[in-house]
């Protein structure tokens, strides 16, 4: 028989194991993350943590993201980057964009920096004036950015619209300065800033590292391999391989609402004789990461991926190597990037997917998803090992440096110069990218050179000896820094700049930086930030940002004078420099600073001295018998996924209203209560605008409308909507919009009839079938975009049906519960009274970035009232009407109507806010269109990174 006392002390033992045994497991579930040998972060215990508290021992940063359309004019302008005279822009392969990124300290709200990667080749110096301007003139609230905080960075991408540079050589190829290129990079940019500062809140920042291996080569290896060889020895590849992403997250709920990576590989997938605007392979990975995140539950409405550049210099994305494509079969001259003849015009860099003659847009497809999906699969694999950021504030500074004839001591003791800009005879070669013209060849330090050359490119300008000596061994070619008529040809005066984050810190770099350039300019910036900082620095490097001055290359490929080396315009100390001068000024990034430097030397401000020469005329015309929009070629009636399927158009030139925030091209999809929804549109890498001009002088035109069904579609009935905008002599303009006739898509090997009443679960709407001008016929009383969409939110991406009445909600009625519906509603018609686009997103006005529609009323806010008053870029609204109540896009910001980023839908009343629905209450609803399609990757996702080595 059991002693009395033993049940109770047998119940207290139990008591007492189950508080050690919760103990534990509270220990190990709330531990805070600690490192393994490799220095990973991971939380013990699992993979993963709960997604309902905050982590112990992170510190809160105000963390901000914004997005705005910067699509310039996609026709009759030079695309940017190749100076090709002949690549001259006719259409649109994917909208570009400016993502902004804010960052600030809780504690100190003040200290914060701005990063922006533009869907554009560079962030050059008139760029960043107007940037500056715009901001300064948006409102007191901007006032705590300038100079010091803000980093304008670029996806590099060489297929975007030109003619905005602040200096003159690099103008020549675009004929001068356009301002309505210069208008809507510049307009946007500011946009998708205040649309970051509208969004600001507490949130969370980390970093994760992963390998990427088959993005990129060395293109200049020849030059690379002149490096020390136990410097080289460090490293397990010729080009830098590391992605690295910085995670935004929300504190309030934990969920991701963007990422920021750096990689570095040159926008040049696609080719020189490529003439649609695209933003290359980081645009198309952007938009790729973007879309993805749609379906992620981890992943806030409104996710922004900003896919930054790096240590780019001589990283090439033409990864099978250069060869001659002269018939000969052979590699180009490892050298000199000659082919058999001397020459390096036949030699060209291959894409991955290169024999798809397609100008590059396969390969460039390939290096985007490659990217997209090294950074998804980050991304997820975050959650169980990363890097907090931590520490101490959010610090940044930025002063400007003449470079010409600046003395300095190297760490050894010598003392040494810097010299004023001067490129060299490589540079006119080119590079395996985009060769160069007539003899020029790579390597030109000790060649024996056409004479003709140095009579030619003598006449402008002779190098003085001083100059010759400072730039040696380089052989001069233009030398830009000393001449001045009919302004400055090269910057002389370039930005110096740094920020920090915690442990993270980015260099800023005005010019293209080589692989062993930015290793060792980040490790001496690593080497020094660890004397002030209590973690282990995490340091990147940017590049090009703020400015324009070409190319970094190390002392050793500078001498050996291939292209890089021949573009690092300040000579062979250049890279001694640049660290010098930030190295040098990192007392500014420690915690507890709160000096700035001197500005410095100021830069010309040439916008106002450059001059146009790209003219062309500003109206359209049609034949006798036709009317704008008109259906001159209908796609058949059925089609299998795979298909190009494509519509011609009487069209109107595009640079009468780029649209912004909206779109030239549409797919429509008929759904089951027999509503047409858009389900592509600009945004969408697959659907592809041509424009082109049949009647030279009476400017006849042509639209084509292609979309490529391989890549993102499903079976279905849809048909193509064109807008557009017709310009006739000495009158306003006049916007129209075009259907074709409904077609169906069908799988391999499935057949459907051609379509009657019915044949996707109801009628076709009631529209008239036969294509051409679509005048608002028939009624819809049904929900417009997206009331019952299939379930999974995607209707489309910017409701523009027409019709007599809307009397439904238009924009995600019943979008599936996360606000995807879409984001630049367009409609047209007599009557909206559902609500247009998110009517008050969050209260902050923010709702319509480019409300553009015409008509009788507007009572929403269009896109920020008289922004910047700086006259820059002609934003102009242009639109038709009786009443306007809103204010269109910066209703008065210049008044000169330049360029008509503006307005100008049709509709007889509008009380909707147009572009910027209510995604996660931010205020970041988008600028153009941006929920496309069926939420998935193209397939891209399905295909993971392999080593690849030409």
């Amino acid at each position: 028989m059991r002693p009395a006392s033993a049940r109770p002390r047998f119940a207290s033992a139990t008591w007492l194991f189950l508080l050690l045994l919760l103990n534990a497991v509270t220990f190990a579930r709330f531990a805070p993350p600690r490192e393994d040998a490799r220095g990973q972060r991971f939380m013990p215990g699992g993979s993963g943590w709960s997604r309902d508290r905050p982590l112990p021992r992170r510190n809160k940063y105000l963390v901000g993201i914004g997005k705005a359309d910067i699509t310039g004019p996609v026709v009759n302008l030079n695309l940017a980057g190749y100076a090709q005279a002949s690549q001259v822009g006719n259409g649109l392969r994917q909208r570009l964009y400016s993502r902004a990124f804010i960052i600030g300290d809780v504690k100190n709200p003040k200290d914060r920096v701005i990063y922006v990667v533009m869907d554009g080749l560079v962030g050059d110096t008139a760029i960043r004036l107007g940037v500056l301007e715009g901001l300064k003139a948006s409102g007191d609230q901007y006032s705590v950015y300038g100079s010091h905080n803000i980093a304008l960075a670029a996806v590099h991408s060489h297929a975007t619209p030109g003619a905005w540079w602040n200096y003159f050589l690099p103008s020549i190829p675009n004929l001068g300065f356009d301002r309505q290129s210069y208008g809507a990079l510049v307009q946007g940019t500011v946009l998708a800033i205040t649309r970051a500062h509208e969004s600001l809140q507490e949130g969370y920042l980390d970093v994760g590292t992963t390998e990427i291996l088959d993005a990129a080569i060395n293109r200049s290896l020849y030059a690379y391999l002149h490096n020390p060889e136990e410097e080289r020895q460090k490293y397990q590849s010729e080009t830098d391989t590391t992605m690295t992403l910085l995670r935004f997250r929300r504190a309030s709920d934990l969920k991701n609402i963007g990422l920021l990576t750096w990689f570095p590989v040159h926008g040049t997938s696609l080719y020189n004789n490529n003439t649609h605007v695209a933003g290359d392979n980081k645009g198309l990975a952007s938009w790729m990461t973007e879309q993805a995140m749609k379906n992620d539950d981890s992943a806030a409405d409104g996710f922004i991926a900003g896919f930054s550049q790096a240590n780019l210099g001589d990283a090439s994305p033409n990864t099978e190597g250069a060869w001659c494509e002269d018939g000969s079969g052979q590699r180009c001259s490892f050298e000199t990037a000659s082919c058999p003849n001397g020459k390096v015009t036949g030699c060209h860099g291959r894409g991955p997917m290169f024999r798809e003659k397609d100008q590059g847009v396969s390969s460039c497809h390939e290096i985007a998803r490659r990217q997209a999906t090294a950074a998804t699969e980050l991304l997820a694999s975050m959650d169980s090992s990363s890097t907090p950021i931590a520490g101490t504030g959010v610090k940044g500074f930025h002063f400007f440096h003449n470079m010409a004839w600046w003395n300095f001591t190297l760490p050894n003791g010598t003392d040494v110069m810097t010299c004023p800009a001067a490129l060299g005879y490589s540079f006119a070669a080119g590079t395996t990218d985009g060769p160069g013209l007539f003899d020029f060849i790579q390597g030109e330090a000790n060649r024996p050179r056409n004479p003709l050359w140095k009579i030619v490119f003598g006449v402008l300008k002779v190098p003085t000896p001083r100059q010759k000596k400072c730039q040696y061994p380089k052989p001069i070619l233009f030398d830009g820094g000393e001449q001045g008529f009919p302004y400055a040809w090269e910057p002389n005066i370039v930005d110096i700049s740094m920020f920090r984050i915690g442990q993270l810190i980015i260099i800023l770099s005005p010019s293209e930086v080589t692989t062993m350039s930015g290793r060792r300019w980040k490790a001496a910036v690593a080497k020094e930030a660890a004397n002030f900082l209590d973690k282990d620095p995490i340091v990147v490097v940017a590049s090009p940002a703020n400015t324009y001055a070409h190319y970094l290359a190390t002392p050793e490929e500078y001498a050996i004078q291939r292209y890089e080396g021949a573009s690092t315009i300040f000579g062979q100390h250049s890279l001694n420099a640049y660290i010098n001068l930030t190295v040098g000024s990192m007392n500014y990034l420690e915690p507890g600073s709160t000096d700035l430097p001197d500005p410095g030397e100021l830069p010309p401000d040439n916008r106002r001295r450059s001059f146009n020469l790209n003219i062309f005329l500003n109206y359209d015309g049609k034949p006798s018998k036709r009317s704008f929009g008109d259906v001159l070629k209908q796609p058949a009636v059925q089609h299998k996924l795979g298909d190009d399927i494509q519509a011609t158009f009487q069209g109107a030139s595009p640079r009468n209203n780029l649209r912004l925030g909206r779109t030239f091209a549409a797919v429509e999809q008929l759904g089951p209560d027999g509503n047409w929804t858009r389900v592509r549109d600009d945004d969408d890498w697959f659907l592809v605008y041509t424009w082109r001009t049949t009647h030279q002088l009476r400017q006849h035109s042509e639209v084509d409308i292609r979309w490529e069904t391989k890549g993102n579609a499903e079976p279905g009935t849809y048909r193509f909507r064109y807008y557009g905008d017709s310009k006739a002599l000495a009158r306003s303009m006049k916007p129209f919009s075009a259907t074709t006739e409904p077609f169906d898509l069908v799988g391999d090997g499935r057949e459907q009839d051609g379509g009657g009443d019915g044949d996707q679960g109801g009628p076709r709407d009631g529209h008239e079938q036969g294509g051409g001008r679509d005048e608002n016929e028939g009624a819809h009383d049904g929900q417009d975009q997206g009331d019952a969409r299939d379930g999974n939110g995607e209707g489309g991406v910017g409701d523009e049906n027409e019709g007599d009445s809307h009397d439904g909600q238009d924009q995600g009625d019943a979008r599936d519960g996360n606000g995807e519906g879409g984001v630049g509603d367009e409609n047209e018609g007599d009557s909206h009274d559902g609500q247009d686009q998110g009517d008050a997103r969050d209260g902050n006005g923010e709702g319509g970035v480019g409300d553009e529609n015409e008509g009788d009323s507007h009572d929403g806010q269009d896109q920020g009232d008289a922004r910047d008053g700086n006259g820059e870029g002609g934003v102009g609204d242009e639109n038709e009407g009786d009443s306007h109540d809103g204010q269109d896009q910066g209703d008065a910001r210049d008044g000169n109507g330049e360029g008509g980023v503006g307005d100008e839908n049709e509709g007889d009343s509008h009380d909707g806010q147009d572009q910027g629905d209510a995604r996660d209450g931010n205020g970041e609803g988008g600028v153009g269109d941006e929920n496309e399609g069926e939420r998935h990757l193209s397939q891209w996702a399905r295909t993971r990174r392999r080593p690849s080595r030409a």
